[in-house]
């Protein structure tokens, strides 16, 4: 093992300058020249800038990971015995040497530090891939690899595997997604929910049982184990047809030995990516910045950003000058004291540039003159009687900013604070508790909120999650065990226990009429293993029957749109833009119509709309450069592009349906569970583009917010 510099090769280019940010490098597959590759930068801070560069050492050898600014890469023998493996730091070109190892399928890598911390030598981590159930590991300046069989030891600690005869020799027991924290080695089993404790004891690998269960995850989701100043974390994200549908992340407690839902966490940065090690960073401004989770996956040319704290996601703008085909993503973050250095100056920049400002900035006159916080003011003005509110408004422009007009109509009931309340649909979500609903009136925006709880006699000490939403009524899953219908209006609640619970996302649910009408039946769609098998169970509320159909369709959405009832059946679109359709009669039925055609190709979102007795198709363009609405000929099984939507409204999300517009201004629109600032973003067919109620500039589609766990639903008193 020996280390050494290397200089620039004529076709070399050198790295991008550091930034306080990782860049994210996609990788682009060989170029002109043979077996010559090609790997593109891009920086979260601009991405406009672009910087394609060659890195020979990725020619002729695999990137296994990327950890601590250093890359693993492993070089293949001619004969495919064994690999040749080697640190590479793509900043300073310097390259050490590791043993050569007589195994070629590795699927985990973890670096115990930076192989050039001064405080602790680096330790090697490879795992097996399916195939085996083996590490390997070794330090700097070892001359082999020291493998570790844990097979024995996971099949004794993982029963389930053990259950059916055939698992043994079908399923072969591995541990995956490790990473390294407070010195001990973490990972979880393919087969069972034990996080495992891997100790390195200096003369060997001490594997066992945390007997702490992971986290259970979402059907069909992903999730990733990661360290972060001594801290673990499990990230786990949903995303269907290139798009970010759950996000939950939960920090493990040592004290306790319990994992534990983040709700808020000002001063990291996550970065996630399909290919590569995840990791966390400092905020470089925790206020404005922290508490984001930058998602880039697999053939998108973006980043989604979510935001811990509010549950909403952004999309990126597009990054520029990418190949048609992109291969795989990773985050790659340079050596920490580099960009350490880059935050520190960066962080003293804008605290001048915030002192400066606060010089400037006055409140008018001094009577006016107040140091308390917006949301300050906005809790004590929600604890005023009526006339002390009015007073309190007439104080300063401060307390008129933080305590809104009030709505007289507010005094015999409190969801009657919003004005017409009857007259339209609203937004709901969940809370930061899971179990309080936020209801928000389209066009006051957060301005006006109303809050209420759950019944508690449906309630466990798990997550809660909107499946769908009809004639005022909203299908909330509680757990895998049951959900229940739950009317905000009247306080009404209907419990309603799942189907069979075979491989079930709830996320796919659709039900024909209110649970009070004997004509209540509810469909649930499922994915049978990782094939493309799909499954529908449809039943009649308070039946104990079930009926069941399987059907072959890679083209089905997976991802939370609910099916539309239409004259007697379920229709929804498929990833093509084809319509399918579901009867429910008799004998269950189900088929993808070969008419009509799909009106538009190259699109981001699709949802499908009962309007006025027509179905109506809204397609949203690439980064909302463009939204088309469509509505179906059924005699002659066409779609005939709309204009003008008139009098009525379209209200899409995870339940998509229609209203007519009783309010004044609120017509000819397309309201999505979008948010720019305080308000609601909608599209107006009238000036094709999109908007607010709290003024007429146009929104730009890169700084909403988009609420997840959320649906729309129209106003039911009975």
């Amino acid at each position: 093992m020996h280390s050494s510099q290397e200089g620039k090769r004529p076709n070399q280019h050198c790295l991008p300058p550091p930034e306080p940010y990782p860049w994210l490098i996609y990788f682009n597959g060989k170029g002109e020249k043979k077996n010559q590759s090609y790997q593109t930068f891009y920086t979260i801070s601009d991405p406009t800038k672009t910087y394609p560069i060659n890195i020979p050492e990725t020619d002729a050898a695999n990137l296994l990971s990327v950890q601590h600014g250093w890359c693993l890469l492993e070089n293949c023998t001619p004969n495919n015995d064994g690999s040749k493996l080697f640190l590479w730091n793509p900043c300073n070109l310097e390259k050490i040497e590791l043993p050569s190892l007589k195994h070629n399928d590795i699927k985990d890598c973890i670096l115990s530090s930076s192989p050039t911390a001064i405080d602790q030598v680096c330790t090697i981590f490879l795992f097996s891939s399916s195939s085996y159930s083996s590490i390997f590991y070794c330090q700097l300046g070892d001359k082999q690899w020291i493998e570790v069989d844990y097979r024995e030891y996971l099949l004794k600690v993982s029963p389930s595997a053990m259950e059916d005869k055939d698992s043994e020799e079908e399923l072969q027991p591995y541990l995956t997604n490790p990473v390294y924290c407070n010195g001990v080695l973490y990972a979880e089993p393919w087969i069972g929910d034990t996080l495992m404790i891997i100790e390195n004891l200096g003369h060997g690998l001490k594997i066992s049982s945390s007997d702490v269960c992971l986290p259970t995850p979402m059907p069909f989701s992903f999730h990733q184990l990661l360290e972060s100043n001594n801290e673990l974390f499990q990230i786990e994200i949903l995303d269907a047809q290139d798009k970010v549908m759950a996000v939950v992340i939960y920090r493990f407690d040592f004290s306790q030995m319990v994992w534990r839902k983040v709700e808020s966490i000002k001063d990291k940065v996550f970065y996630i990516s399909d290919f590569g090690s995840p990791f966390a960073c400092q905020a470089v401004n925790p206020e404005t910045e922290g508490g984001r989770i930058y998602l880039s996956l697999k053939g998108n040319n973006f980043v989604y950003i979510y935001n811990i704290e509010d549950r909403t996601v952004m999309i990126s703008q597009p990054f520029s000058n990418l190949p048609n085909k992109l291969f795989r993503s990773l985050w790659f973050l340079p050596n920490q004291r580099v960009t350490d250095s880059l935050i520190e100056e960066t962080g003293k920049a804008q605290i001048r540039e915030k002192e400066r400002n606060d010089s400037k900035e006055t409140w008018g006159t001094a009577t006016n003159a107040c140091t308390l916080s917006v949301d300050t003011v906005q809790v004590i003005a929600k604890r005023l009687n009526v006339f002390d509110y009015l007073h309190f408004r007439a104080t300063n422009r401060l307390f008129r900013s933080g305590a809104p007009p009030f709505q007289w109509r507010s005094l015999c009931d409190p969801l009657q604070r919003f004005d017409d309340l009857s007259l339209s649909p609203l937004f709901v979500c969940f809370d930061k508790e899971d179990k309080v609903l936020t209801v928000v009136h389209p066009k006051h925006g957060l301005n006006y909120i109303y809050s209420m709880s759950l019944p508690e006699v449906f309630l466990k000490p798990t997550d809660c999650e909107i499946c769908s939403s009809k004639d005022g009524w909203l299908l909330i899953a509680v757990s895998t065990d049951f959900s229940f219908f739950f009317n905000p209006f009247t306080k009404q609640a209907v419990l309603y226990k799942y189907g069979p619970k075979t491989n079930r996302d709830a996320r796919w649910i659709g039900f024909s009429h209110p649970p009070t009408s004997p004509e209540c039946t509810v469909v649930e769609f499922g994915k049978i293993g990782p094939c493309a098998t799909m499954m529908a169970h449809i039943s009649r509320l308070g039946e104990d029957e079930w009926g069941r159909l399987h059907f072959e369709d890679c083209n089905f959405p997976i991802y939370n749109i609910s099916p539309v009832f239409h004259k007697r059946a379920f229709y929804y679109l498929s990833k093509k833009g084809k319509l399918g359709v579901i009867k429910v009669e008799e004998n269950i039925s189900w088929k993808e119509l070969e008419k009509p055609h799909a009106p538009c190709t190259d699109y981001l979102n699709s949802f499908l709309v009962e309007c006025n007795g027509n179905l109506l198709s809204v397609f949203e363009g690439p980064f909302g450069k463009w939204v088309r609405v469509f509505k179906l000929n059924e005699s002659k099984m066409t779609w005939i592009k709309v204009k003008s939507l008139e009098n009525h409204m379209l209200f899409v999300g995870n339940a998509s349906f229609s209203a007519m517009a009783n309010i004044p201004g609120m017509e000819n629109k397309i309201y999505f569970p979008r948010f720019y600032g305080q308000s609601i973003v909608f599209y107006s067919l009238e000036t094709n583009n999109y908007h607010t109620f709290e003024d007429d500039e146009v929104v730009n589609f890169h700084t909403m917010r988009e609420k997840l766990n959320c649906s729309w639903i129209e106003p039911r008193w009975h």
